[in-house]
């Protein structure tokens, strides 16, 4: 097994994330504040509302039914406390934009959980490594070019398998293998790389936590194998990439696929 394989089975699953430091005590401190607004938003409601209250009874008091200027007074800043309260995409959305770099602030690159600290999660980990998050999206859209991107963070990601995809292809070059002068020797030692391949990458533990991962990666070395074998120029490198070169790309930020059809794909990242 070459340097590429081993390289990239170290890297999977384990991306740089320059920023983790940072942007955790960005998120911690936002997120404190965050509640220091809350508490003295709800204690200004409170206060407004027991003055609302003395207000009415002495109106009942006074039994003139004469709402005074005061009265009128409360409940505008009633109101306007009321719309001061942030949505929760509102929130999310202001959490990310103290973390993330600039030039991302405004485009929320994951999808909301629905849940605080899971979306402040997955913040951190995207905010932390933005260049290995744009390396991911730009592999991601060599897959299919037109669809777009968004992301998923959990302990756990499932994967979209890169062998349901590329099975035709490899398929076709077996075939168009298969019958050349050494063409079984050749199948052969690709079988053996796509064995020893996967072998490895099981024994990463964040690789043989995600089921079917092994074999993809042992799926895609055969691939490249054949693929190389069958397409090498006078220069010793592929002469068009290979279909899989993309799926290698994004593996090697630190991310997989966890999704894809023909308009969305779903990059995976692992929780800190």
């Amino acid at each position: 097994m070459n340097a590429l394989w081993t390289d990239l089975i170290g890297a999977i699953l384990k991306p740089a994330r320059p920023r983790l430091a940072v942007c955790r005590t960005r998120a911690d401190a936002h997120l404190r504040e965050q509640r220091r607004i809350d508490e003295r938003r709800a204690q200004a409601l409170a206060e407004c509302r027991a003055r609302i209250e003395d207000a009415r009874a002495t109106v009942f008091a006074t039994g003139d039914g004469v709402v005074r200027a005061d009265m009128t007074a409360l409940e505008r800043e009633w109101r306007t406390l009321s719309r001061g309260e942030r949505s929760f995409d509102e929130r999310t959305l202001a959490t990310w934009s103290a973390i993330a770099p600039r030039h991302w602030a405004e485009r929320l690159r994951f999808t909301s959980s629905g849940d605080l600290a899971t979306d402040t999660e997955a913040a951190v980990v995207l905010a932390s490594d933005p260049n290995g998050v744009e390396q991911a999206e730009a592999a991601a859209r060599r897959l299919v070019p037109e669809a777009s991107v968004t992301w998923h963070v959990s302990a756990a990601p499932t994967i979209a398998r890169a062998s349901e995809h590329l099975d035709d292809v490899l398929r076709a070059l077996t075939d168009a293998i298969a019958p050349s002068y050494g063409g079984a020797a050749l199948l052969a030692r690709a079988e053996e790389r796509a064995r020893a391949v996967s072998a490895a990458a099981s024994a990463s533990p964040v690789i043989a936590a995600v089921e079917g991962l092994a074999a993809d990666v042992g799926f895609v070395a055969r691939l490249d194998f054949l693929w190389r074998a069958r397409t090498v120029d006078s220069r010793g490198e592929a002469a068009v990439e290979c279909p899989s070169a993309a799926w290698i790309d994004l593996w090697r930020t630190g991310y997989v696929v966890s999704a894809i059809d023909a308009r969305a794909i779903t990059v995976g990242a692992l929780t800190t």
